[in-house]
Order: structure tokens, then C-alpha cells, then sequence
């Protein structure tokens, strides 16, 4: 419930973030096959039992994983100490990546 009021707070989504949005969730086949825009910042909250596959993706067939569908918008992750260890640690890897690459370009 918290996590859909933060929505809120957020600024609106411009042109080229709701494209980028719109064309995930129609890869999860997630807009119903319409041919809509979506216009909201998803909000994603997945299960603490969730795998790893499911939360960051890498599966036998390719999809959006929970990473994936909350695309400019807010992967909240409710009971963080409920989830396993590995699930947590494939979060912390592109985070620290990334970090990593940050501090090089400043250097």
C-alpha cells in the first residue's frame, strides 16, 4: 500500500520513459494486446518466495523479470529479511557494478 502512494510523489513519466515502459509489459504480455501507452509508474512487490530467475531474469525462455516490469517506476521489496540470501545477492551484483563504473568515471 505504501509503495502505490510513493507513485504519487513522482514525477510524471515523459514521452520516451513510457514507450520504454509500454514496450516491457507488452513483451510479459502485460497490456492485453491493446495498443496502449502506459502512462503510470509500475509498481512492482514480489513475493518473498520469488526466485532468482523471477526477480532479475535469466530463464530458460526469455521475459521481464520483476527487475524488468518495475522499469521507471519502484521495485519494492516488503519483508526484505523473508527473502533467501542468493535472491538478494543477484540484486546486489548490477548494483555494485554499477557503482564500480560511476567511481571509474570520476576518476
Amino acid at each position: 500500500m505504501l509503495a502505490q502512494q510513493l507513485t504519487t510523489i513522482l514525477p510524471a513519466m515523459t514521452l520516451a520513459e513510457a514507450i520504454e515502459t509500454t514496450c516491457i509489459h507488452r513483451l510479459a504480455s502485460l497490456t492485453g494486446g491493446r495498443p496502449v501507452l502506459v502512462r503510470t509508474r509500475p509498481v512492482r512487490g514480489p513475493h518473498h518466495t520469488i526466485l532468482d530467475t523471477g526477480l532479475i531474469g535469466g530463464d530458460q525462455v526469455p521475459m521481464p523479470s520483476e527487475a524488468s516490469l518495475a522499469h521507471h517506476g519502484i521495485f519494492f521489496l516488503n519483508e526484505l529479511s523473508e527473502f533467501r540470501c542468493h535472491v538478494l545477492e543477484v540484486l546486489r551484483q548490477p548494483v555494485t557494478v554499477q557503482h564500480n563504473r560511476n567511481v571509474v568515471r570520476e576518476s
